[in-house]
């Protein structure tokens, strides 16, 4: 859990670099403001955030389908990932 609200911190810290220097969309900010209030960790836009773009933010699994339900309250799409908790492989 520790770890994952620091690394919560650190996304949002990117993305904050990102929105000072003017390359993140105002719906991005939003959808972020939204995962953020209803309980995830952090998140930062991804992508060609001044276009649009996509986002993602880290949330707990007990609040994934909270989240979810927000995001979609607010006309905002979502998809549920899950971190490999082997690392990364090739099969």
């Amino acid at each position: 859990h520790g770890s994952a609200v620091k690394l919560g911190a650190l996304l949002e810290a990117h993305h904050e670099l990102l929105r000072k220097g003017g390359v993140i969309a105002a719906d991005i900010d939003e959808c972020l403001k939204v995962a953020r209030l209803n309980g995830g960790y952090g998140g930062k836009g991804i992508g060609a955030c001044g276009n649009g773009g996509a986002a993602i933010a880290l949330c707990p699994n007990g609040k994934i389908k909270n989240i979810a339900a927000a995001l979609k309250a607010e006309g905002f799409a979502s998809y549920e990932v899950q971190v490999a908790s082997r690392g990364a492989s090739v099969d």
